[in-house]
This record gives C-alpha cells, sequence and structure tokens, in this order.
C-alpha cells in the first residue's frame, strides 16, 4: 500500500497540483476572474493572459466547469482581438480542464483540435508569437502523455514527451520558459517509466531534470525535482540518498518561505523513516506535515498525514491513538470523494478491531470498503480487504463465505509481487481452507504462504541490511566528523602555539624593521635633497636651453626679415634704377647732340648696376640660414625649376604673394598660380598647407 501512496505522492506533486479546499474562495476566485475579463474588453488583447491563467488553474481543481465556461469565453474574445498566440495558450487550458474532470477522451479530441488550429496558427504571425504557438504546439504532444499517464498507457508516454523536447529544443524563445517546459515533459516521461517499474530508467531522467531545474534557479521546482527523486530512492530501498535529497527540498522550502509544500516534505520524510522501521522519526515528521497542513487549511494533506502518524502509531502499539487518525482522516476523504483512500483505511480500521477482537464491526468495515471500490481497479485495497474479511467471517463462525472469499482472493494473489501482501493472503486463504475441511487446499495454500514468508523475511532481511548499512555509514560519518572535530581542535591548539611565536618574532622584527625603517627615512631624506638640488639644476638647465633655443628661432627669424628687406630694397633699387634710365633715354631726345655721348655713358653705367646679380646675392645670405634648404627640395623633387626653388626661397623667408610678384614683376595671381602648379608637383595632399610645408623643410 505504501508503494501506491508513494505513486500518488508523485503524481499529486507535478501533475495535479495543490487543492483548494474553500468553496467560498473558489467562488470568491471566479467572480475576480469574470470581473476582471469584463472590464478589460475593448483592449487589443482583452487581457493579461498570465492572471486569467493562475486563476484558471486554481479553479480548475474543484469547479472545472466554471473554468471551461471563463476559458472559452477568454478565448473568444482573444479570437476577436486577432491575438492567435493569446487563443492557443488559452485552449491548452481546455485540455487540462477535461483531464482534471477525468473527461479522457474529450481532451484528447481538444488536443488534436488545438494541433490543427496551431499548425493553421503558425504562418500568420511573427516574432516571439510564432515561438509562443509553436510551443503550445509542442505541449499539445506532453499533454497527450500526461492524459496518457493517467489511463495507464505508459508504453506511448517517452515519444510523446521525446516530441515536445525536441519542439522545444528547437525554439529560440525565453529560455527560462522552454527549460520549465522541459522539466515537465521530463517529469512526465519518468513517470511512464516509473509506473512500469523501471526505476533506473526513471531515476536518470528525473536526474536529467534536476540539472534543468538548478539552470532556471526556480526553489519550487527544484524543491519537487528533488522530493520526487528522494521517492525513487526509497523505492530503490537506497534509504540515505532518499533522505538526503528529501531533506534538501525541505531546507530549500523552508528557506524559501514555501510554507504550503514544507508539510509535504516532512511527511515524505516521515514516510522514508517509517520503511527503514523507525517508527518514532515517522510518526514525528508525520505529526508536524499534519500540523502544517492545519495550519493553511489544506482537507487533503491533512487527511493523508494522519494515515502516516496512525501507521506510525499502530506499530509503536498505540491502538487508540491510531484509532482516532484513522477515522479522522476517513471522515475528511469522504468529505472530499476520495474513494481510494477511504478504502485503504476501512482496511486499516478493520485490522485494528480484529486485533481487539471486534470483528462484526471489522467486518462491517470491510464489506464496506469493497463496495465503494467494487468494479474500480483498486488491487492492493480489495486484495487487503478480502484478507480482513475472511479472518472476520472464520472468527464469527461463518467458514462457508469465508472459503467463497478464500476463492476470490486465490485470483487476487496472483496478480501482486509484494511479498506482505501474499504472506497475509495466504495465510488467511489456508484458514478458510483449513476451517472448511479442505485439506489439500489447505496444505498447498501453507506451502504458497511459506514460500511468502520466506521471501518476506529476506527482503526483510535486506531492508534491515540497508538499514543496518545506512546506520553504519551514519556512525561512520559521525566518526569522521568528530575525528575532523578534534583535528580542527589539535590545529587550533598548535595555531594558538604558532601564534605566540609569531608574535615575540612579530615583536622582534618590529624592533628590526623600525630599525631599519629609521635608517632608510634618513636615507630617503638625503636623497630627496640630492634629487631636488638636481632638479632645480636640471631645470636651470631647461631654462638655458630654452633661452639658446628661442635665441637661436628669433636670430633666424631676424636674419629672414633682413633677407626679405635686402630682396625688397634690391628690387626697389632696381626699379628706380630702370625709371632714371627711361628717363634719360627720353631726355636724350630733346638735348644736343653734344651731351648723347655722355648720356650714353649714364646710361651704360645704370645698365651695369642693373644687371648686378641680385639673386646670387638673396641665395648667399639665405643659405645661410637655411643651408639645407635648396638641397632638400631638389632631393625630394627633382622637378622642380630653378624659378620654382627661387619662389619657395621667397615664401620660407616669409614674402606674402604680393610682395614676391612685385620683386618678380608678375602679378599676384600668378604667384599664386605658380604655388599651386608647385604643389602638384611635389604631389602634396589638398589639405596640407603649402606654406606650413615649406616652413618644416
Amino acid at each position: 500500500m505504501k508503494a501506491a501512496y508513494l505513486k500518488k505522492s508523485i503524481t499529486d506533486q507535478v501533475l495535479f497540483g495543490q487543492k483548494i479546499p474553500s468553496v467560498f474562495f473558489r467562488c470568491f476566485l471566479l467572480v475576480i476572474m469574470l470581473t476582471f475579463t469584463f472590464r478589460s474588453v475593448g483592449q487589443k488583447r482583452p487581457f493579461v493572459l498570465d492572471s486569467v491563467n493562475k486563476l484558471a488553474v486554481k479553479v480548475m481543481h474543484q469547479d472545472p466547469d466554471s473554468a471551461l465556461a471563463l476559458i472559452r469565453l477568454n478565448a473568444e474574445k482573444a479570437m476577436q482581438a486577432n491575438w492567435l498566440a493569446g487563443v492557443a495558450h488559452i485552449r491548452v487550458f481546455i485540455v487540462d480542464t477535461y483531464s482534471r474532470k477525468g473527461a479522457f477522451q474529450e481532451a484528447i479530441e481538444a488536443i488534436e483540435e488545438n494541433r490543427e488550429l496551431y499548425l493553421q496558427w503558425v504562418d500568420q504571425v511573427q516574432g516571439d508569437d510564432q515561438q509562443r504557438i509553436r510551443m503550445f504546439y509542442g505541449e499539445s504532444f506532453h499533454q497527450m502523455a500526461q492524459i496518457y499517464v493517467q489511463q495507464g498507457k505508459y508504453e506511448a508516454v517517452p515519444e510523446l514527451c521525446d516530441t515536445a523536447l525536441g519542439i522545444y529544443a528547437e525554439l529560440d524563445f525565453y529560455p527560462k520558459t522552454i527549460k520549465a517546459r522541459e522539466i515537465r515533459a521530463k517529469e512526465t516521461k519518468s513517470f511512464a517509466y516509473y509506473f512500469q517499474g523501471d526505476l533506473d530508467q526513471t531515476l536518470a531522467i528525473m536526474l536529467e531534470g534536476l540539472v534543468i531545474s538548478k539552470e532556471i534557479a526556480n526553489p519550487s521546482n527544484l524543491a519537487v525535482a528533488m522530493t520526487n527523486i528522494g521517492t525513487v530512492y526509497l523505492e530503490k530501498g537506497d534509504y540515505a540518498r532518499a533522505l538526503d535529497y528529501t531533506f534538501q527540498a525541505y531546507e530549500i522550502r523552508e528557506k524559501e518561505g514555501l510554507r504550503g509544500r514544507i508539510g509535504s516534505s516532512l511527511g515524505k520524510i516521515g514516510m522514508i523513516y517509517y520503511q527503514q522501521e523507525e517508527y518514532q522519526k515517522a510518526l514525528d515528521y508525520s505529526l508536524q506535515a499534519r500540523a502544517i497542513a492545519e495550519e493553511v487549511a489544506n482537507k487533503y494533506d491533512i487527511a493523508y498525514y494522519s494515515i502516516n502518524a496512525a501507521d506510525a502509531y499502530r506499530k509503536l502499539d498505540m491502538p487508540d491513538s491510531a484509532l482516532s487518525l484513522y477515522q479522522l482522516s476517513l471522515t475528511l476523504n469522504e468529505e472530499m470523494g476520495n474513494i481510494d483512500d477511504q478504502a485503504f483505511i476501512m482496511e486499516r480500521l478493520a485490522s485494528l478491531l480484529i486485533q481487539d477482537n471486534e470483528f462484526q464491526k471489522a467486518l462491517a468495515y470491510v464489506n464496506q470498503g469493497l463496495r465503494l471500490i467494487e468494479g474500480r481497479d483498486i488491487f492492493e485495497e480489495k486484495l487487503l480487504l478480502q484478507a480482513s474479511k475472511i479472518a472476520c467471517l472464520l472468527e464469527l463462525n461463518q467458514n462457508r463465505a469465508a472459503l467463497v472469499a478464500a476463492q476470490d482472493l486465490e485470483q487476487l494473489v496472483l496478480e501482486t509481487d509484494n511479498f506482505g501482501h501474499q504472506t497475509d493472503a495466504y495465510q488467511a486463504i489456508h484458514q478458510a481452507y483449513k476451517a472448511n475441511n479442505q485439506h489439500a487446499q489447505a496444505y498447498r495454500a501453507l506451502l504458497l504462504y511459506n514460500t511468502a514468508s520466506d521471501s518476506l523475511k529476506s527482503e526483510e532481511k535486506a531492508r534491515e541490511l540497508a538499514r543496518v548499512e545506512y546506520e553504519y555509514e551514519l556512525k561512520n560519518e559521525r566518526n569522521r566528523a568528530e575525528a575532523v572535530q578534534k583535528q580542527q581542535e589539535l590545529v587550533f591548539q598548535q595555531t594558538l602555539e604558532k601564534e605566540r611565536w609569531i608574535q615575540l618574532s612579530a615583536m622582534g622584527a618590529f624592533v628590526l624593521v623600525l630599525i631599519i625603517a629609521v635608517i632608510l627615512f634618513r636615507s630617503y631624506r638625503i636623497k630627496q635633497a640630492d634629487n631636488q638640488r638636481l632638479a632645480s639644476q636640471n631645470i636651470q638647465i631647461n631654462d638655458l636651453r630654452a633661452a639658446e633655443k628661442q635665441m637661436a628661432e628669433e636670430t633666424i627669424a631676424l636674419k629672414e626679415r633682413e633677407l626679405s628687406t635686402i630682396t625688397m630694397l634690391s628690387h626697389e633699387k632696381n626699379t628706380l634704377l630702370t625709371q632714371i634710365n627711361t628717363q634719360i633715354g627720353d631726355l636724350s631726345k630733346k638735348v644736343n647732340e653734344e651731351v648723347v655721348p655722355d648720356i650714353k655713358d649714364i646710361r651704360k653705367t645704370i645698365k651695369t648696376n642693373l644687371n648686378e646679380d641680385s639673386w646670387s646675392l638673396f641665395t648667399y645670405h639665405f643659405e645661410k640660414v637655411h643651408p639645407k634648404f635648396f638641397n632638400t627640395l631638389k632631393t625630394r623633387f627633382e622637378s622642380l625649376t630653378q624659378h620654382d626653388l627661387r619662389l619657395c626661397a621667397y615664401v620660407r623667408v616669409g614674402m606674402s604673394n604680393k610682395e614676391i610678384a612685385s620683386i618678380s614683376n608678375i602679378t599676384a595671381d600668378a604667384v599664386k598660380k605658380s604655388l599651386q602648379r608647385m604643389k602638384k608637383k611635389m604631389a602634396l595632399s589638398v589639405e596640407t598647407d603649402f606654406r606650413d610645408f615649406l616652413m618644416e623643410v
């Protein structure tokens, strides 16, 4: 029976979620949802989808019809707004609602309809909305897998989940959203293997999901993943790992303040201790879980943890406490309509009453339980109730009825591989045949009982060995912890001794360092004084160099001004002499022939002075100031003419275009054109200033 509860625990955690206990609260949520929807009509997106989804999911748990009506209403409004991604998301919840109602055929039809619509819509939208619809298309395969899990069609589940995972892998859209869906698909896939008994495959997939849960860092999902892994380890009999993962889940939930789910972790810890036959610890944790369930008013969990605590009370030989909690849980399950749990509790109550020789009352519970599960596939409860029925009938001397019940039980026991159930069943069958004097059948049942009993003892020994191994590992762990603590204490004492020597050494080192520091300080002061003196001398030297440089620059500038002045004076002299020569030439036509020879001599003298090489004089003085100027230009620019060099020299001494034009007897425009021509000869860029270029030669 515990295995059935473990399976129920896993599916309740992930597939179905938490139930809402209050009818008033459900109605309140529905009013909020309807108000929110109608107030939002007229917007481009007629509602905030996440808000409606969260409320709808809560209402689904106990009011699926209202949820379905609200979902269809919002789907219609989203369709009117042409919000295809929103409609796609809402239609996901149509399937969930049918699933929670148990209308699996309607859910499957809704999934198939959704797929057709998603394939039509996916090409009508772009960007994130297209990614969303593709994601919901993948979700449809996962939903089908969930329905198959609920129907027990486990073989088809892995392929459906892999299809969903393949679609998710192609999406480039909100990584955390996709990873969360990957986790759910892997969980559903693992449930299929779990319910088929393949615990190794289940565990491998769950551990993959745990890695993804750690990546998205969602505490709630991480705690669920660890709890499920702990459950699988419990099924495998690895109690140490089961406790480790479950305690980790508990610590996460406690740290994050997930109060409602802390009880789940405590209850699971209690279950693990129960399997280890540590019944007092099992009772303590189950009662803590029950107290939290009462605190958050979760009727389902109160009933569930009451059963666990009652089981522990029963093992601790406290039947009155066990009976009280069984009856409380039975009342709660009757209110919630949980038939499976009612039948299980009735079997437990019957067992307690049989121990107290209350056979008539026990039989009443047995018959009531069997009526509840008649026609339902609830195998374990039916087997245990039938065994208890045989015991009651024999004690009430209804041997013939006990024989009929034994024959029914023989068919049931063939379907179980639980050695404990086989032992109880074959013992009851043996007693029934024996009471009816059918010795051959009684002997055969006794042999089967002994076989099952031996197997059960072997299983118990294995469990005991696992428990001893766990205790041994725990003891070793404690011993290692104590050894580490002693080692740390020893290291601490050694550290104290070292610190004393270090303190003494530090004091001596301090004095030595102080002396060295004084010496170094004096050396530093002396060196600093030397550096200041050298720095002062360097400043003086630099000042002298700067002054010399300034004087050299001023001398060059002065000489350039002198060159310019000499050139202009030479030009003015030549101009004056030319004018005088012209005037004398005009005068010679008006004077006597006697003075003409004298006038010719004067003009010859003037002509001689005009022919003096003023350019040679300029070149002589220019090369004293700029000795490498002409050679540099000739070397770099071989195509320059003598006229070009003369213009470059005039520019270098700072003469303007107008001044150059004056001494060259050309216009200023001609000078400008000549300079531009030379710039092209030199292949200078447009941005280069020709005068600045010559100043740097």
